[in-house]
Order: structure tokens, then sequence, then C-alpha cells
């Protein structure tokens, strides 16, 4: 197959949009002798954090020697983000082949329809394979049980959190949003736990107990201990109480010391919530351990894969021209309260005094809950549009940030369009507000009016990261070829 029909044969996939089901995969992974047996996996699902919990997780495991895949969703700037073996991006060249490969297989398949991200998670179970991967880090792409990822039979399964998201997919409620993560939750395999309460914490302990899946959640059986914060990444100790173990947990060796406490942990992501996702990678690492006895030293390895550890996109600083930008994929209320407080707590109580937000939102999204914890610390906000059909216009973004504004209390904001000079502060503390046509405008229109001591920040979806990123002189891989989750 020519490079230019491939690649037409998977932006079309993308057309028929999301789909929940594993029928799908199952048929595909069985026209390729089912590579997903070929590899032992761990599997990680959760509204927020399961991102950052992975690329921690494939760091550990790089660093005690084994060969890693890693494959997660979406992608920042280039598609080759989601498949990575041993921390390298599949090539271009490669997926083109992996494509054509898959597709000569479907061929004569009647009624075989697969949806883009089913497509893809074939691709990467392929690849894996080929490459010889001992053990991959599986995200869902959304929810669990339904999830194409969940042909899977992985050897550890982790939860990182619970809380608002697709909605139209997974359900209104916590309740029936945990039960689809509890899908993930396989007979007999050890299942670790994020910091989960009430409803969510009853629903997957009950899918445990019916699986007799061994569990260890967070701040019960294990916890992080924070020990510094900086924009530079987090310092924590880690604990384990051994004596919470239940269910003939694996993870635990008998040698035990090192394994119940181990001090001094860096990790270059910051933001209080990433010393528990390192928490969760680490105590999912415990019981690889005790699957491969051929890992010895756990301590030092903890200390080093930690500390090696790269994810983009979440948190992340990054200057321009003098003028500092953080970039962070919140695309829910939850993790936009955790950005808000991350900028409060360690970015606005340092070097910087105000901050320009830079936002866009796809349209199914609960943009006023995005919006609710981010206007308090923002001094002037841009609403910028995204180049996806699905997004919400920047003048609707400003509507529903008007009526945040007027909801909760605060001044009424200044409305400034893009084309209008600006002043660097709105008058008697007022946010001013702002609308522009593309991510390379909103990026140009906070240069004109942030001064010195500014920090711009750009949040609201991954796909607002990737066109910033891109007007600023990154060049991406594939990147219009998403599912637009």
């Amino acid at each position: 197959m020519k490079y230019r029909q491939s690649i037409d044969y998977l932006y079309g996939l993308t057309l028929h949009g999301i789909k929940l089901g594993l029928d799908n995969t199952r048929v595909l992974l069985g026209l390729l002798s089912d590579p997903e047996k070929s590899f032992m996996s761990i599997h990680i699902a959760g509204t927020n954090g399961k991102g950052s919990t992975a690329a921690m997780l494939s760091s550990l495991l790089l660093e005690a020697g084994l060969k890693v895949g890693i494959f997660t969703s979406p992608h920042i700037l280039s598609f080759t983000e989601r498949i990575q073996v041993n921390g390298k991006q599949v090539s271009e060249e490669e997926v083109v082949r992996l494509t054509d490969r898959i597709r000569r297989t479907m061929e004569g398949v009647k009624d075989l329809k697969p949806t883009f991200f089913e497509f893809v998670t074939a691709m990467a179970f392929l690849y894996f394979r080929e490459r010889g991967v001992q053990w991959a880090v599986i995200e869902t792409g959304m929810g669990g049980r339904f999830d194409a990822t969940n042909i899977l039979t992985p050897d550890v399964t982790v939860i990182t959190s619970v809380g608002h998201d697709h909605k139209e997919f997974l359900g209104e409620t916590i309740e029936e949003i945990a039960f689809e993560k509890a899908g993930i939750i396989k007979k007999e395999t050890p299942i670790i736990l994020g910091p989960l309460k009430g409803e969510a914490l009853r629903v997957i302990m009950k899918r445990a107990e019916e699986m007799n899946a061994p569990v260890t959640e967070y701040g019960k059986d294990f916890s992080g201990e924070l020990k510094g914060i900086s924009p530079e990444g987090v310092r924590f100790d880690y604990r384990f109480n051994t004596s919470e173990k239940r269910n003939g947990d694996p993870g635990v060796p008998a040698d035990g010391p090192e394994k119940q406490r181990i001090e001094g942990i860096r990790v270059p992501l910051t933001g209080k919530y990433q010393m528990i996702n390192a928490s969760l990678a680490i105590r999912a690492f415990q019981v690889v351990t005790g699957l491969c006895p051929q890992i010895r030293e756990v301590t030092n390895t903890v200390r080093s894969g930690l500390s090696k550890t790269s994810w983009h996109g979440r948190a992340e600083l990054l200057c321009f021209d003098g003028l500092p930008f953080l970039f962070d994929g919140a695309h829910n209320p939850e993790a936009a309260s955790g950005l808000a407080q991350t900028i409060r707590d360690i970015h606005l109580s340092g070097r910087f005094r105000e901050v320009t937000l830079i936002f866009g939102a796809m349209k199914d999204k609960d943009i006023e809950g995005l919006l609710r914890p981010l206007l308090p610390i923002s001094g002037r906000v841009i609403f910028t549009a995204l180049s996806y059909g699905r997004a919400e216009t920047p003048e609707g973004l400003k509507r529903i940030a008007d009526h945040v504004i007027k909801d909760m209390g605060h001044q009424r904001p200044v409305n400034i369009s893009a084309a209008q000079e600006s002043p660097v502060d709105a008058p008697s503390g007022g946010i001013a507000f702002h609308v522009s046509d593309s991510a390379g405008e909103a990026i140009a229109l906070a240069r004109s009016t942030s001064a010195p001591g500014d920090l711009v920040v750009v949040t609201g979806s991954f796909y607002i990261i990737g066109d910033a990123l891109e007007s600023l002189g990154y060049k991406g891989t594939l990147k219009r070829l998403s599912e637009t989750r």
C-alpha cells in the first residue's frame, strides 16, 4: 500500500467516531494471532492520572532492565507518541507498514469495520509482539469495561481515580462511571486503587470481591508523604503497610524492609497529585517484582527510574523568547481543580505574579466545571478555537465564562476582542476576556499583553496544547490523526 493510501485509510477511520465494545477488537486480534498474549501487561484506567502513572511505571520497568512497551492516548503533538518501546516512539514508516499489514489481514472478513481506536489498539499490540516486548503498560482510552484495550488479560490492574468525564458514554453518576472502570478488574488479578471514596470505592471493591482480586488502596495500604514541591517536581517518601496485605497479594516478597519504606524519591512532574500517581506506579512495580524474581533491587530502581520520568503536557513549564508557558491537558473539572491548586501553591506563591490563561475546549466537555477553578487565578483569559470540528467556539467559551463569573459573584470581566488593543491589567481587579481565532493568534496576544513576572497557562484540552506547540515551532507527526475525545 502506498504511504498516502495508508494515511488516508487511518484518517477515514476517525470519521466513524467512538464506539465502545470488544467484538471488533477480539476478531481483529484473532486475525493477527492474538499478539496481546505475547507479553505481560499492566492495565490502567482512571478519570485522571492514568497517563502520568503509565509513564512512571514504564520508566520503572525500563530501569529494572525489562523491554517495555507503552500504549497511551490521546497524543499531544504526534500520533507516534501513543506507541513506544523502551522510550522510543514508533516511527511514521512503521505506522504505515503496520496499517498495511492489518488492513490486508482484514480483507475479505465480512462486517469487520473497526473504529480508529480499535485499529490503533491492534497496531500497538502487534508492534509490541514484533519488538519482543516483555511488559506492556496499557492505558484505557475511555472507561474500561467496553474499551478496546480491555481485551487484555493483564497481570496487574490499576484504577487511579473516578470522576465526571465522557458522561455520554460512561454514565451520569459516579456510581455508573466507577462500574465502567471496574470492568478492567480480572479474576484473581491484583488491583491497585488510587484515593477513591464513597460510591466509587464501594462499586469497585464489590467487583474486586466478585473476581477474587487482591486489592491494595492508596492511603490505607500504601501512601506517599510529601517532602517538597517546586516547578521542577515533587519529593516524597513512599510507605507500604505490609500488615494490610490481603488475599494472597504477590507483591510483597519476604525480604521486606526496603519494600515497606522508600525515602528520598524525586519525580520531575509537579503537583501534589503526581506524588499519588508515583505511589501507584511504585505499588504496581512491587507487584511486578513478585512476578519477576530476576528484579532484585527495588529501592534504587524506584529512585532512579522515577527521576527519569518524562511525560509532556502535564503542568509542563517551558520558556519561549523569555515568556514562560505552562502546558496542562486538564479537560475535566477534577483535573482543572488540580491544575489551579498547583498554579496557586507553586507558581503564584513564587516567581510569577499573574496568569494569562489561553483556553480551548471541546463542546461536549463540562466547560463551566473546567473554568470555575481556573478563572479566579487568572488576570486575563484568551478563549481560542481548536483545529477540530468538535471544538467549542471562542465566543461560546466566553459566554460560558461570563455566566461562571456572574454565578460566582466575581466582578464582571472586561470583555475585549482580539482585534482591540487591551491594557496589561484589567481595571479594578476585573478579568480581561479576549477571543482569538487560533492558538497562534492567542499566543501572539498573550505576548503583547503579558508583563514581566506573568505566566501563560495553556489548558482545557490536550488538543489546545498540540495546537499551541505547533504555533511555537514544534513539528507534529500525523497530529490530526485523532479520535478527538
